[in-house]
């Protein structure tokens, strides 16, 4: 009887790391109060809903991918090429408008991104890199130093 309370005492004196975990629930509650002590912001709440949301659904975010992936196809298929890229522009308007840095650093990314995939594409015979190559996004063309040509032809109009 002695003996048992010297260990109990001997065993609540010993670190948590020397005494044995008396199941799960010991782990829970040190990741509950890991948990507890983070700060809460909206990135980590973000994170935790999409954890949260693979774990107990895991086929709802392929599902979601794959829906929209064909919502954009036949977006792309319906309305053509000139009028879908018109209403994706006019959408990146009013986004840049709204919020200037973040489409900033987002296009930033978005150009860092074409530079490597075409660099990957200097692999690939010309005519197919041709076909698969992206848009710049740098903002700046070519064409930005030269002259107007039509300014010439107005010139030119005007002169005759």
């Amino acid at each position: 009887m002695i003996e048992d309370d010297v260990r109990n005492v001997m065993a609540e004196q010993e670190s948590p790391s020397k005494r044995k975990a008396s199941g799960g629930v010991t782990r829970l509650k040190r990741i509950w109060t890991f948990l507890r002590n983070l700060p809460i912001t909206r990135k980590r709440v973000f994170w935790a809903a999409v954890i949260v949301l693979v774990y107990f659904r895991p086929m709802l975010l392929p599902i979601i991918f794959i829906v929209l992936f064909w919502i954009f196809l036949i977006a792309y298929l319906t309305l053509g090429h000139d009028r879908f890229f018109e209403i994706i522009h006019k959408a990146w308007a009013r986004f840049s408008k709204r919020f200037p840095k973040r489409a900033e650093a987002l296009r930033a990314k978005a150009d860092r991104f074409a530079e490597l995939f075409d660099r990957a594409l200097d692999y690939l015979p010309e005519a197919s890199a041709d076909r698969l190559s992206l848009p710049d996004l740098s903002g700046k063309t070519a064409f930005d130093d030269q002259p107007d040509p039509f300014e010439r032809l107005a010139n030119d109009a005007r002169k005759a």
